[in-house]
């Protein structure tokens, strides 16, 4: 046989005698041959008791959300045929259609593994529809483009749209700097607009002067706007990068969509956050994301005034950050697979997925939110939601014999609260 294709479908039905229902499921043979003495692997959130109730199906092993079960000793699945069996003893009931099967593989007699197309679950009782936004319809109350709205915007919106916005001549290299770092951000996000700022004059477009107002908080800022220049008043660092951004949202509005909104040509923003903890959390640990994916996410971030990146590092699924004491947490820990020694989990099947960052990525990651005043919060989960590093590390298990552990470097506590297992700072 030399291609294994599979197919897995699931619905959930309710049962009289337990209300977690049960799961139906059938896998389809779509190859060219009958397979025999083959294992059904399969992940999901709705996981099984055990023991549990089985038809037709024999269960080898659960971990976590990853289950397999083979079908009764001498059964044959002939090419096109299935193989259907039910399990009970459910954790608990699937309540959407996504409650079923995330990823599941095929392994056969040989020791080889095939992926299965699967389908999101039915449940019955409910109707298969379309589903939902992810987002409400925006509405546009003023015609000005700018998220998150500020905390007061008293605005007259102009005919002109400028080409582009100055600096006057005689600014400081810190504010030129700050211009050059937006600019960078708007080009990374807007590869194909035109920048919203430059350096040196331009015909039909706009001066900006900046003001340093200590009364204001770090990361608060003014702007006035008039015919003739725009006026950036802030604090410090962070509060005249979020006023150039909140320009930038602006005028690439006024441009991207001329119909709907336009450029200030008169009136006042004043802002200033209402959250102090204001950022986004990213779990690498069970579905790795490259360094490009990373600090993308970082520049979102930045462009909607976000202050926190919550880097979720490690957890029972991978360790994903590059520890040179312990090498093994990322040449055995970060790796997951059929014949590696964490199995899948959700969303992976037969091919063995793994990744970390490296020190030096990690901190370019680090470097890279600084310059656009994002903190990066990394999670490192012990002792709790550690099967990863004690895979990689089984001397640490409560049984094995001890062995000394070198001592870390002590690390700053945030001055922010977190829910987190572990805290560690985030100067590498």
């Amino acid at each position: 046989m030399t291609k294994a294709s599979f197919r897995l479908e699931n619905t959930w039905r309710p049962l009289a005698d337990d209300p977690a229902g049960a799961l139906d499921f059938t896998l389809i043979n779509l190859s060219d041959a009958p397979i025999r003495d083959f294992k059904l692997a399969y992940t999901t959130l709705t996981r099984v008791k055990e023991p549990g109730v089985f038809d037709n199906a024999v269960l080898l092993k659960r971990n976590a959300n990853f289950h397999q079960f083979a079908p009764p000793a001498g059964f044959v699945l002939e090419p096109g045929a299935a193989w259907r069996f039910s399990i009970a003893s459910l954790w608990r009931r699937a309540r959407h259609r996504t409650d079923g099967a995330k990823s599941a593989y095929v392994t056969l007699a040989d020791g080889s593994h095939h992926d299965a197309a699967v389908i999101d679950c039915a449940v019955e009782g409910l109707p298969s529809e379309l589903a939902a936004p992810l987002l409400p319809t925006g509405e546009a109350k003023q015609p000005f483009a700018l998220l998150p709205w500020p905390v007061k915007a008293d605005l007259a919106a102009g005919d002109r749209i400028p080409v582009a916005l100055y600096p006057i001549s005689g600014i400081g290299l810190e504010d030129l700097r700050a211009i050059d770092a937006v600019v960078s951000l708007y080009n990374r996000l807007f590869a194909d607009a035109p920048a919203p700022f430059v350096f040196a004059p331009v015909e039909d477009g706009l001066p900006i002067r900046f003001a340093r107002r200590e009364a204001l908080a770090p990361e608060a800022f003014e702007i006035a706007f008039s015919q003739d220049e725009i006026v950036l008043a802030s604090a410090g660092k962070a509060g005249r990068q979020y006023a150039l951004t909140a320009l930038a949202h602006l005028l690439h509005g006024a441009k991207s969509d001329p119909k709907t909104f336009r450029f200030p040509a008169a009136g006042l923003i004043t802002d200033a956050p209402r959250y102090a903890w204001r950022g986004c959390h990213l779990d690498v640990s069970r579905q790795f994301f490259p360094m490009a994916d990373v600090e993308q996410l970082i520049d979102i971030l930045a462009w909607f005034r976000l202050n926190t990146f919550h880097w979720h590092l490690s957890d029972d699924e991978a360790w994903r950050l590059e520890i040179k004491a312990f090498p093994e947490l990322t040449t055995v820990g970060a790796l997951r697979g059929p014949d590696e020694p964490l199995l899948p989990q959700l969303g992976n099947g037969a091919k063995p997925v793994g990744g970390f960052y490296t020190q030096e990525e990690a901190r370019a990651v680090v470097a890279h939110a600084a310059a656009l005043n994002v903190e990066v919060v990394p999670e490192i989960d012990i002792p709790g939601h550690s099967t990863a590093m004690l895979a990689a590390l089984p001397d640490l298990v409560a049984t094995a014999p001890s062995r000394a552990i070198p001592t870390m470097p002590s690390t700053r506590r945030s001055r922010r609260p977190t829910t987190c297992s572990a805290r560690c700072s985030t100067r590498w």
